[in-house]
């Protein structure tokens, strides 16, 4: 979700730790069912893993989002330009599914997903309808990619 610690890390390339619960910054909100699980971690890949207590994240690949660079309907695009629904199912409805992209790339086209009112009929997914598979949606963009040696503008689909 955009406004979610792991999007804004990857749209920011910044993230602090210390004003998230790590539980949320990974999706493991719940504990594990399994209680007896054994991690096959080392105690070295855990505490390497989990920081410390003022642990700063940074990353240099400079990353947007396709979909928040290409304009779109506000019947299927949030505030921020990213689908409102890429998986749906009983339990759940919204956005889970990004296609990021370097600098060397821009965003030209989207296959836009569909309305909320219209997911809605289906009452989440799988549905037997030939549109949908599993439980989320096909995204898709197409790039142009700008070749920073020689200014060359090459298309990929």
């Amino acid at each position: 979700m955009p406004q979610s610690a792991m999007y804004q890390f990857l749209t920011s390339s910044k993230l602090d730790i210390q004003m998230h619960e790590r539980k949320q910054i990974s999706g493991q909100i719940y504990p594990s069912q399994n209680r007896s699980f054994k991690s096959r971690w080392s105690d070295e890949e855990l505490r390497l893993a989990t920081g410390t207590g003022a642990s700063h994240l940074i990353h240099q690949l400079q990353l947007s989002s396709a979909y928040a660079g290409v304009p779109g309907s506000s019947g299927t695009r949030d505030n921020s330009g990213e689908p409102l629904v890429t998986s749906y199912h009983s339990k759940f409805m919204g956005t889970v599914d990004y296609i990021w992209h370097t600098t060397e790339f821009v965003p030209v086209r989207v296959l836009d997903t569909l309305p909320i009112d219209i997911l809605r009929r289906t009452r989440g997914l799988p549905s037997k309808g030939p549109l949908t598979c599993l439980c989320h949606f096909k995204i898709s963009a197409t790039f142009r990619e700008e070749n920073v040696w020689s200014g060359d503008i090459i298309s990929h689909d």
